[in-house]
Formats: C-alpha cells, structure tokens, sequence
C-alpha cells in the first residue's frame, strides 16, 4: 500500500521495470515457447497489477464517480468549475 509521494514514485519506477521485463520476455522467450513465457510472465504480469491497484487506490481513482452511459444527460445538469489551484 502507498502512503506517501515517495512511494508512488518508487512504484511509478517499479512498474515501468516491470512492464520492460515482460517486454523483454515477448521477444526472447514467446517466440520460442509460448508455454515458458506464460510461466516466466506470470510473476511481472500479477506484480504489475498489484501496484497498478495500489496506485490507483493511493491518487483516488477508486472514488471517481462516472455517470450512468445509460442515462441521458438532463438539460440543467451542471459541469463543475475547473478547479484554480490544481498543480499550485
């Protein structure tokens, strides 16, 4: 779990090793055996989803709302104000 800035950069880091190592192996190994890299994949690909999860946990991806597709937009729904001090 992410707690701080810091962290989520060494897991910004982490990620993008990880995401070379699997690249690494779709051009080694997959085109030898597909069997080896599912095998040597599974590790990357299930530690990729770990931290992407706590990333999107960490910058409060799990609390966006997005309405309904469904639904039609009515005519005097509101857009929110862009926020002014977003980066300050």
């Amino acid at each position: 779990m992410i707690s701080n800035d810091q962290e989520l950069e060494s897991s910004l880091r982490a990620i993008g090793h990880l995401y070379h190592a699997m690249a690494s192996l779709r051009r080694d190994v997959l085109p030898k055996s597909r069997q080896w890299f599912n095998l040597m994949a599974e590790g990357p690909y299930d530690e990729i989803r770990k931290i992407q999860k706590d990333i999107e946990a960490y910058c409060g991806m799990n609390d966006v709302e997005f309405p309904d597709e469904d639904a039609s937009e009515s005519e005097d729904s509101e857009t929110p104000a862009e926020p002014s001090s977003v980066g300050s």
